[in-house]
């Protein structure tokens, strides 16, 4: 038993010595694999963009008294994302290079309109939700041209003002009825409260407050791979191919050899 297990070990040292040789013997193939990995890791960091993201915060600062949080982010992407409403903004926007063709997210394939991957977007609305109380809300931006981002923050805070507005006529159409109301049946409780609800928004937006606060964006970073990963990555995997093709040839060889010698 203890011979066994003697031979059993003396047998994988002579497999493993001779693995070994067989790839020292084939070295220079696992460099030339190893070099065509360097050069093919080279060509793909050449022929892809870098790729950069940043990001704008959205905070609601003032919400309006008939309207939740989702359904105010649900106003400014439809708005965000309306060609007619960009081109009112482009028209009397100065030095912009923002195109709607930048932020369309569909694109024609065939004559037929599909969506983009989210992949493809410039700007993607982002919500991170926290708890019920709490969802932070952003804008995803693909660009580390400032002058693109600076375009994309001016346009974020032309819709906000767009409607900062459209909410404020909607308050005060609302207090009027409502005040009106109050004249034909007299005081109710729930509709006094409305009142002053209604009230203590058109008051703060009066002084400066806003529904939407778009905050500056941060510098854009780099998120697609750099040299100091793709090269020794792709020549690793040239390193990993390289060792398999000297095993497998020198497979074949003994298969080969060995049916002559019978």
């Amino acid at each position: 038993m203890a011979n066994a297990k003697v031979n059993s070990n003396d047998n994988d040292e002579i497999d493993l010595l001779e693995l070994l040789k067989i790839l020292w013997e084939g070295k220079w193939i696992i460099f030339l694999f190893m070099l065509i990995g360097l050069l093919f890791g080279i060509g793909i960091q050449l022929l892809n963009k870098p790729e950069y993201r940043t990001t704008l915060e959205i905070k609601i600062d003032v919400l309006p008294p008939f309207y939740s949080d989702s359904e105010v982010i649900l106003d400014f992407q439809k708005h965000f994302y309306n060609p007619i409403i960009f081109m009112d903004w482009k028209n009397n926007a100065k030095g912009t290079i923002l195109d709607y063709k930048d932020l369309d997210i569909t694109k024609l394939i065939n004559g037929f309109k599909i969506l983009k991957d989210k992949e493809e977007h410039l700007v993607t609305l982002i919500a991170n939700y926290k708890n019920e109380k709490n969802t932070n809300y952003y804008l995803d931006t693909k660009t580390n041209s400032l002058q693109l981002l600076f375009d994309v923050f001016e346009y974020s805070n032309y819709i906000s003002a767009l409607l900062e507005k459209d909410y404020f006529v909607r308050a005060e159409k609302e207090l009027g009825v409502l005040k009106n109301h109050v004249k034909n049946i007299g005081d109710n409780q729930n509709v006094i409260l409305q009142l002053l609800s209604i009230d203590r928004y058109l008051a703060r937006v009066e002084k400066g407050r806003k529904v939407l606060l778009i905050q500056h964006p941060k510098l854009p970073k780099k998120i697609s791979l750099g040299y100091g990963i793709t090269i020794p990555l792709y020549i690793i995997i040239g390193m990993i191919l390289g060792f398999f093709y000297t095993l497998l040839r020198n497979f074949i060889r003994k298969h080969i050899n060995n049916k002559v010698k019978s």
